[in-house]
C-alpha cells in the first residue's frame, strides 16, 4: 500500500464543496474533489517545495489503484510548464547541444516512434488544458521533426491536444506554424504567438520573395481561424517583415474578445475596427505620422479597454488615433508614448498643450461619462529640443488641473495616471485647490498617480486630509511632492479611516518636523504600508518619518 504524503498547507481540508441539490456525489466526483485540492494551477502562493510535494502526491495517488488513476492524472497534467514535458514521455532520450554565437543550450529529443509510443502520448495529451509559458522552438527539439506528422497520422487528423484551452507557442518558421495547427482543438480560448524571426517562410528570400512570405502568414492565419472558432484571446508579439494584407485574417476571428498586436501598416486598423466582439485591444503602433486614418462607420462596437504604445515625436497624431478608437462603451484607456528625441520633438511648454489636447479628445468622446481608468505614460529623452529650457523664455505657469479639465465631468473615474519620465521639467503648478478639485470631481478614485519633474510650487500637507476625506476608496497615491516647510499642528481634523496602502512622494519631507509629519500620516492613512515609503533617495528626515510611523502602527496594532 502506498503512503501518500499530504502537503502542510492543505493538511486540514473541508473536502466536499456544497453539492448540487438532489444530486448524489459519485465516487469519481469525490476523488476529483480531493485531488483538486492538490492542484497547483493558479496557486502562485505555493512555495517551490510545497508545489513539488503536491505534484508528487498526485503522481503517487495515480498509482494506488485503477479508481484513483484518471482523477489524479487529470489534475496532474491539466497545466504544463512546457510542451517539452509531454514529448519526453515518448522520446526520453535527450542530448544537450550549444548553438549560436551565445552558446545557447538546446535539448534535443531523439528516438524511433511506434504505435505504442503514440498511444502513450495520447493517454496524457488528452488531459492537457493549458501550456501558458511553453516558450520552445518545436522544430529544433525533436530529431526528426516529423514526429508531429507521425502523431497526427496515428490520431487520424484529430487535434493532438483535444482539451487544450490555453497555449503559448513560438513561431520561428513555417514548420512551427504547421505543428501548431496539428495541436490545437476547436475549444482553444487563449493563444499567444511569439514570432522570433523576421522571415516567417524559411524558404523565402526577404528581398526577392515577399509574396511567398505574405502568402505563408496569410494562409497560416486563415487555417488557424478555421481550426479555432472559439478563440477569445489572441496575443501576437515579435516582428515579421510583411504587409497589412498578410494580417487581414486576424480581423476574421469573429468571436475574439481580446487582441494584442503590433501594427506597422495603418490599413489594417479599419478591419480591426469592425470586429464585432472585440472588447479589449492593445496595439504597439509604428506608423508614418502623416497618414490619414479612416475607420468606417460605427468602429469598435464592443470596445471597452484600449492600450496604445507608440514611438514617435507627435503626440497630436496619436491623439487622433485615440479619439478614433474610443467607443461609446469605453471604460479604460492606457497610452504610452516614447518620444524619439528628434529636434522637432516638443519641449516642456508645447507638451503641456499636447497633453491638454489629449484629455480634451477623451472628454469630448461619447465614452467620457463611463470612463473608469485613464492612464498616460510619456518617455522623454535628454537630447530633445527644449531641454533644458531657459527660464526667461518659459511661458507662464499653468495649473495642472487645466490639463485634466475636460475630464472633470466624468464622475465614474477610478484610476488616473499621469506620468512623465524625466528629464524635461513640466511648467505646471499643483496647488491645494487643484488636488481638492480632483478629489471632489472623482470621489470613486482608487488610484491617483501624478509623476513628473517640476521646480514649481507643490501642494501643502493639508491636501492629505482632503484626499482622505473626499476619496474614501483611494488605495494608491503618487504625488510629485508635498511642501512641508510649514508642518501644521495636530489640532485640526486629521483623523480618518482611509484605506490608502501606498504613498509615494517624489519631493517632500526633507525639511519637515519628522514626528509631527509621521503623526499626520498615521491619522490620515492608518492602513499605510510602511514598505511603500522605503523607496530610494530619501533624506535622513524622511527615514525618521518612516521610523516614527512604524512605531505608531505597532503601538496601535501590537499583534
Amino acid at each position: 500500500m502506498h503512503q501518500i504524503p499530504i502537503p502542510k498547507s492543505i493538511a486540514s481540508w473541508n473536502v466536499l464543496r456544497k453539492a448540487t441539490p438532489h444530486r448524489a456525489l459519485h465516487k469519481d466526483d469525490i476523488l476529483r474533489e480531493i485531488f483538486e485540492r492538490l492542484s497547483t494551477v493558479g496557486n502562485a502562493s505555493l512555495a517551490g517545495e510545497e508545489r513539488a510535494l503536491c505534484q508528487r502526491t498526485l503522481a503517487i495517488s495515480a498509482r494506488v489503484c485503477k479508481d484513483f488513476l484518471d482523477p489524479a492524472l487529470d489534475v496532474l497534467w491539466r497545466e504544463l510548464a512546457d510542451f517539452l514535458d509531454l514529448m519526453k514521455i515518448i522520446l526520453p532520450s535527450a542530448k544537450t547541444t550549444t548553438r549560436g554565437p551565445h552558446n545557447i543550450k538546446v535539448e534535443t529529443l531523439s528516438g524511433e516512434l511506434t504505435p505504442e509510443h503514440a498511444a502513450r502520448f495520447f493517454q496524457y495529451a488528452r488531459r492537457v488544458r493549458s501550456i501558458p509559458n511553453g516558450i520552445i522552438r518545436p522544430e529544433t527539439l525533436l530529431d526528426p521533426p516529423s514526429v508531429y506528422s507521425y502523431l497526427a497520422d496515428q490520431n487520424h487528423g484529430a487535434p493532438l491536444l483535444p482539451q487544450l484551452q490555453e497555449l503559448r507557442w513560438q513561431i520561428t518558421s513555417a514548420a512551427a506554424a504547421t505543428t501548431l495547427i496539428t495541436l490545437v482543438p476547436k475549444s482553444l480560448r487563449r493563444l499567444r504567438l511569439d514570432f522570433q524571426d523576421s522571415r516567417f517562410n524559411e524558404n523565402a528570400n526577404i528581398d526577392s520573395d515577399q509574396t511567398a512570405q505574405k502568402d505563408a502568414i496569410h494562409s497560416f492565419l486563415r487555417t488557424l481561424r478555421s481550426k479555432t472558432p472559439s478563440l477569445a484571446y489572441l496575443v501576437i508579439s515579435g516582428y515579421v517583415k510583411s504587409t497589412a494584407e498578410s494580417w487581414l485574417p486576424v480581423a476574421e476571428f469573429t468571436r475574439l474578445q481580446s487582441l494584442h498586436i503590433v501594427i506597422t501598416d495603418p490599413t489594417l486598423l479599419p478591419h480591426i475596427a469592425q470586429m464585432p466582439c472585440l472588447s479589449e485591444l492593445s496595439m504597439s503602433l509604428f506608423l508614418p505620422e502623416d497618414d490619414e486614418l479612416r475607420f468606417g462607420d460605427c468602429p469598435f462596437p464592443a470596445l471597452r479597454d484600449v492600450t496604445i504604445q507608440v514611438t514617435g515625436n507627435s503626440l497630436a497624431y496619436y491623439t487622433r488615433i485615440l479619439g478614433a478608437v474610443t467607443s461609446a462603451h469605453m471604460e479604460s484607456v492606457y497610452m504610452s508614448v516614447n518620444f524619439d528625441g528628434r529636434p522637432q520633438s516638443p519641449g516642456g511648454a508645447a507638451l503641456v498643450e499636447q497633453y491638454h489636447g489629449l484629455y480634451r479628445v477623451l472628454g469630448s468622446t461619447p465614452s467620457a461619462p463611463s470612463l473608469r481608468k485613464v492612464q498616460l505614460d510619456i518617455w522623454l529623452h535628454c537630447n530633445m529640443g527644449g531641454v533644458p529650457e531657459n527660464r526667461a523664455t518659459l511661458v507662464a505657469e499653468q495649473p495642472l488641473i487645466e490639463i485634466f479639465g475636460p475630464l472633470l465631468s466624468s464622475r465614474t473615474l477610478e484610476v488616473l495616471r499621469f506620468v512623465q519620465y524625466p528629464c524635461c521639467p513640466l511648467p505646471v503648478i499643483l496647488s491645494d485647490g487643484d488636488i481638492r478639485q480632483v478629489a471632489e470631481a472623482w470621489p470613486n478614485l482608487q488610484s491617483l498617480l501624478l509623476r513628473y519633474k517640476t521646480s514649481r510650487s507643490l501642494p501643502t500637507i493639508h491636501v492629505l486630509a482632503d484626499i482622505a476625506r473626499l476619496c474614501p476608496n483611494l488605495e494608491h497615491l503618487f504625488l510629485p511632492g508635498i511642501n512641508t516647510s510649514e508642518t501644521p499642528d495636530l489640532s485640526g481634523n486629521w483623523q480618518s479611516s482611509s484605506p490608502l496602502r501606498e504613498l509615494y512622494l517624489i519631493d517632500g519631507g526633507g525639511d519637515a518636523d519628522a514626528d509631527r509629519f509621521a503623526r499626520i500620516l498615521d491619522r490620515c492613512f492608518p492602513f499605510l504600508d510602511i514598505s511603500s515609503l522605503l523607496y530610494r533617495d530619501r533624506s535622513s528626515t524622511w527615514l525618521k518619518i518612516v521610523g516614527t510611523l512604524s512605531r505608531l502602527q505597532r503601538t496601535r496594532n501590537p499583534e
